[in-house]
């Protein structure tokens, strides 16, 4: 089977060649072979070390020559000095795909850019391609492959990650755990020396894994390509990006950090807003919309219903929303006719609609009013606070030595079933929901559950309702992409 791009290879190897580990776990490379091999990889990994008979319990082979033939990459930690000739010896073998972690290049100056001179020479004399060097490498957690120096503890997830730091790629593991998705790829670029970020949108575009794509940027060295590639993308899939060198100390840190040009702040607006690219304005905000954005259809308008089991949430809602120039409309006389004879008395149905405390608050809230409100043509989507398990009621009972009318058990059984109702409704009206709450996947099984099953669970109203507007945005712009040559937001 012909190979259609680099990165196929490079996130889904069979056999790994491992150059930089040892026993020592006090050594980078170590921990980054550790972490291929123990993090559900199934396939093969060959350490290469020049004195050691075996490295955290596998052969080792002196030399890349002595390795077995047909090894798919490479995965390199080693000193700068030897990494041209280790790839020349890479190339030589017929091994011509992989990541190459150690720095110490363009990146620090002087003979560092002589030496990524050297490694781009031998790289096109052999044809390899590889992320890197001074990188943290790659994750791909359906095939159970990381070879980044942080273990990936979390579920597959939708969302691919394109870094030019290599902090971001890999701490940011446990932030895209606990928010409850996950990562489909992470890649860190590093210096970009044979792949960069447009290789990685092209193939991030054809990848059945990733529905959005979040990139951290510091500075675009095709910027030509990356717009013609990003627009093409966009119409399929949504693009976030997170771009830190726009002022002078964000130059100066990028340049130190990946050798890589920045920008004006108003060069790179104007480029994503013509790449049809949603620039978020930091790390938690990225992944904050690409949640939204691989799980959730885009609103048609602007029109949000809020719905709130407490007035603070609802008003914050109410408040954010309109500070982005979103409306929540006052609902139509039809609609509250009809949510006046399923809410409490104290409730108000207008828009927000606050149920304030409900015996039956669960259904109504995950059921009765959620599809009330998005049967509505007025409205475009919801926003809602105020999801959380039943289980509470059961640990008040046990607290006050009293009995409910229904078994812990039965109550969760309830939730199971009102948490796979509910998730189903976006598509089913064709409409998003975005939730906020104060709560944690540790703190609720309620909340874990509709994680899980694709429901954002952002952790303050203001965020949930931003979140909103970049699916908002995100659909105006596949529709201006869609519709002529210039897909700028309003």
């Amino acid at each position: 089977m012909t190979e259609r791009h680099p990165l196929e290879k490079i996130f889904a190897p069979e056999t790994v060649a491992f150059l930089g580990a040892s026993d020592s776990m006090m050594t980078m490379g170590t921990v980054q072979m550790h972490n291929v091999i123990s993090g559900g990889f199934k396939g093969e990994v060959y350490p290469v070390h020049p004195k050691l008979k075996t490295v955290l319990g596998r052969k080792a082979y002196p030399t890349i020559a002595d390795l077995p033939d047909g090894i798919d990459i490479f995965v390199m930690v080693l000193p700068t000095r030897i990494v041209p000739e280790m790839l020349e010896q890479l190339g030589k073998k017929g091994i011509t795909r992989g990541t190459v972690i150690s720095g110490g290049f363009s990146e620090v100056g002087g003979g560092g850019k002589d030496l990524e001179k050297q490694v781009r020479e031998v790289s096109e004399k052999y044809g390899i391609k590889f992320n890197g060097p001074n990188c943290i490498g790659i994750c791909n957690p359906r095939h159970g492959y990381n070879n980044t120096w942080f273990p990936y503890e979390g579920k597959p997830g939708p969302i691919g990650l394109a870094s030019q730091s290599g902090t971001y790629a890999c701490h940011s593991f446990n932030h895209i755990k606990n928010q409850g998705t996950g990562f489909s790829k992470v890649i860190s670029v590093g210096n970009e020396v044979t792949l960069d970020l447009v290789d990685c949108l092209e193939y991030f575009e054809n990848d059945p894994e990733t529905k959005a794509i979040a990139l951290y940027i510091e500075g675009i060295r095709r910027g030509r390509d990356f717009i013609r590639v990003a627009r093409r993308v966009a119409k399929k899939k949504p693009i976030v990006a997170l771009y830190v060198g726009g002022t002078e100390a964000g130059a100066r840190a990028g340049a130190s950090h990946t050798a890589v040009m920045s920008g004006p702040d108003e060069i790179y607006e104007g480029a994503f807003r013509q790449a049809g690219v949603l620039r978020a304005s930091s790390f938690p905000e990225m992944f904050d919309w690409c949640w939204a954005l691989a799980e959730q259809p885009v609103p048609a308008g602007k029109n949000m219903a809020v719905v709130t089991n407490s007035g603070g949430p609802g008003s914050s809602f109410a408040d954010a929303a309109g500070r982005l120039g979103m409306n929540v409309p006052v609902l139509s006389d039809e609609i509250q006719a009809t949510l006046r004879k399923i809410i409490p008395h104290t409730a108000s149905s207008k828009n927000p609609v606050d149920i304030t405390f409900a015996v039956d608050m669960t259904t109504l809230i995950m059921d009765k009013i959620p599809r009330l409100l998005l049967s509505a043509p007025e409205i475009d989507g919801l926003l809602l606070y105020g999801i959380f398990t039943s289980q509470v009621f059961a640990k008040y009972a046990e607290q006050m030595g009293t009995d409910l009318p229904f078994s812990a058990e039965k109550m969760r059984q309830f939730d199971e079933m009102m948490s796979a109702s509910f998730s189903k409704i976006p598509k089913e009206f064709g409409k998003p929901i975005v939730c906020s709450t104060f709560f944690t996947r540790d703190d609720d099984e309620l909340i874990c559950r509709l994680q899980d099953l694709g429901i954002p669970m952002l952790p303050s109203s203001e965020r949930a309702a931003i979140a909103m507007h970049a699916l908002y945005r995100y659909g105006r712009i596949k529709e201006k992409l869609a519709n002529s040559d210039s897909p700028w937001d309003e």
